[in-house]
């Protein structure tokens, strides 16, 4: 029997109190629809582990292999600032696996979990968008210090020769559209993963305190 249907069936035989035996099988069905969620959870947090490996291995290549060392030290750098990163997740994906294997005090230890995840998932979409200038910062400070020619750029940058000024705000403009579409590609991305789910998880606390 579902939740819902287990409580409708129950109001409709005691509109006073909540029969002990009652208490203990709406607290069960919430405890497993919560690891059901937590299950959700916890392969959205491996998809994020392999991805940053993914990225790492990738950003490891070129700041090794690449035969200039604009790239290489720019690849280079962000692999060392992903590699902490990631750990991150793998945090998460303990507290996930530990609220999972709770047998006592599911109401608070949910509560603490849903914060966690609330803070996380802004400091997310904080460290995304920190990323945008310091990513264009960081590629000027390394051109500037390595006086360095990469071809492939300097095609694109050089079509038509534009003047300074004109570069100056095609940057600007692309920064701005760029920062904006992040931004809510960010919102989206953490709400695909995780939003819905502590939604849910939202709604299990509530009942979990309704039945005290």
């Amino acid at each position: 029997m579902e939740l819902e249907d287990f409580k409708s069936v129950w109001k409709a035989d005691n509109a006073h109190a909540l029969p002990r035996y009652a208490t203990a099988q709406i607290e069960d069905m919430l405890r497993q629809k919560t690891h059901h969620i937590l299950d959700k959870i916890r392969r959205s947090i491996y998809f994020e582990i392999i991805s940053m490996v993914v990225i790492i291995a990738a950003f490891l290549a070129i700041g090794v292999f690449s035969s200039y060392q604009t790239l290489r030290i720019y690849f280079g750098s962000f692999t060392l600032l992903f590699i902490p990163y990631t750990w991150v997740f793998v945090y998460l994906l303990r507290q996930t696996n530990a609220l999972q294997q709770q047998q006592a005090a599911l109401q608070q230890q949910l509560k603490d979990y849903l914060l966690l995840m609330e803070t996380f998932q802004k400091r997310y979409l904080q460290f995304c968008m920190a990323l945008i200038p310091v990513c264009v910062v960081f590629s000027f400070l390394i051109s500037f210090y390595t006086q360095e020619n990469i071809p492939a750029l300097d095609k694109i940058v050089g079509v038509g020769k534009p003047s300074l000024w004109i570069v100056l705000a095609a940057l600007v403009l692309y920064l701005g559209l760029f920062s904006a579409g992040m931004y809510y590609f960010t919102k989206w991305y953490l709400k695909k993963l995780y939003g819905r789910y502590l939604s849910v998880l939202r709604q299990n606390l509530q009942e979990l305190n309704s039945t005290e």
